[in-house]
């Protein structure tokens, strides 16, 4: 149905003016009745979403007299989650689901503005509507409720009965502030469960801090002490400045590690992006992963197509994948394979696979000390942010011992890759 058709409020003078005097009076009392409720429900501190919209819903209904509230969630597959329902009608339920095409809301949906039906029954875009046929409601008031600049959902009030004298500005305005409210709620509980992110974030780098970064300090603080030992004779000095030496390579490591965590958090870390061939990198990647001694008996297979391109930040993407490399050439069983091949294509994105098979720790019941707890510190987080500022995914799986972590990366083409060239910041 066309924008023109429909049905418009009626302005204020009009709608509480109308009648004889006495209610005229009356609507006017009406209106400053509905100013208070407002400022009540709006100036209360709640702690959860649904004791939110229980009162908006009940103060709603009060309000605009009538029987039916609900506020809903449209998912981007135009998907109608019901969040919460006031109604003596035994049909909705919170949690119900419908197609956003079978629902009133997608008038609102489609105009992102206030829309109020006095009368479905008359409009004839709406009669065959199934919204209408199975409920006959008549009545229908609602309003966008927006989360920042996206459009969450709607909060609307509908009846079997219909508004006679129509919806007024009042009524349109009262209601978009209510909208208003929820998505300003939940807007801050957005931003409250990212400080709390950002806090547990905070609280798992000092543990990697205090775990990781002080065997190697310690390590050089003994090794340095013993070195001062004058009946040290050279050959063992030299055994202890190479231990040293690598026990400095170590922190360094997680220092850099450190470093990029912290950008990464701060949002300081933004995206060259490019088209490149995958393979060629993903050479390079193995060449800085075959580790020497021990480490070289595992032996990396990649099997992906010469012409398989990706978009996004090379030297980034390089970080991700020899992150990946790295814990599954240190942790895989002794002479088995690490391939890396790429099965498939889907919506834009390019599948990656890195398989591998783990060896068992020694002592199986301290599982903290297991290899695969000690893998997954800065080396996965790390990877985790740099995949979503390519707004790619990250999923592992384990089936007898083999791992598998399938990475999808955008192609050429896709909306991660931006015509734009950003740097890193300082």
């Amino acid at each position: 149905m066309s924008r023109k058709a429909y049905p418009k409020f009626i302005d204020d003078l009009t709608f509480y003016s109308s009648g004889n005097g006495e209610e005229a009076s009356q609507n006017f009392f009406h209106l400053s009745e509905d100013l208070k409720k407002l400022h009540a429900i709006t100036s209360i501190h709640y702690d959860s979403f649904d004791g939110m919209i229980a009162r908006y819903l009940q103060a709603g209904i009060d309000i605009f007299q009538l029987e039916t509230g609900i506020v809903s969630h449209i998912t981007d597959a135009k998907t109608y989650v019901v969040d919460g329902v006031s109604s003596p009608l035994d049909v909705i339920h919170p949690g119900d689901t419908f197609e956003l095409e079978g629902t009133y809301c997608r008038e609102v949906y489609k105009t992102e503005c206030v829309l109020g039906f006095p009368h479905v029954g008359n409009m004839p875009d709406m009669q065959s509507h199934p919204v209408y046929q199975n409920l006959k409601l008549e009545a229908y008031l609602s309003a966008p409720i927006y989360v920042g600049d996206k459009l969450y959902g709607t909060l609307n009030f509908t009846d079997r009965k219909p508004r006679q004298h129509g919806f007024s500005e009042h009524e349109r305005d009262l209601l978009a502030m209510m909208a208003e409210s929820i998505g300003l709620f939940l807007l801050l509980k957005d931003k409250e469960t990212q400080l709390k992110e950002k806090n547990e974030r905070i609280i798992r780098m000092a543990g990697y801090v205090a775990h990781d970064l002080r065997n190697p300090l310690g390590a050089i603080k003994s090794m340095s002490q013993l070195m001062q030992m004058a009946e040290l004779d050279p050959v063992d000095q030299k055994d202890l400045l190479v231990r040293i030496g690598s026990s400095a390579d170590r922190a360094l490591e997680l220092i850099s590690s450190i470093l990029d965590m912290a950008s990464l958090g701060a949002g300081k870390v933004v995206l060259t992006v490019t088209e490149f061939a995958l393979k060629p990198m993903l050479e390079e990647c193995v060449a800085q992963c075959q580790l020497p001694g021990e480490h070289d008996r595992s032996r990396i297979d990649i099997q992906v197509p010469d012409l398989a391109l990706v978009s996004g930040d090379r030297n980034r993407l390089m970080q991700v994948f020899s992150n990946l490399l790295i814990n599954a050439c240190k942790y895989s069983e002794a002479g088995s394979p690490i391939t890396l091949t790429s099965p498939c294509q889907h919506d834009g994105r390019l599948c990656v696979e890195v398989i591998n098979r783990v060896a068992e720790p020694a002592d199986t019941a301290v599982t903290n000390q297991s290899p695969i707890y000690q893998s997954i510190g800065f080396g996965l987080d790390i990877v985790r942010e740099i995949l979503a500022l390519h707004e790619a995914t990250l999923e592992v799986f384990e089936q007898d011992g083999q791992y598998k972590s399938v990475l999808c990366l955008p192609m050429p083409g896709t909306q991660a890759d931006s015509p734009q060239d950003v740097h890193e910041s300082d």
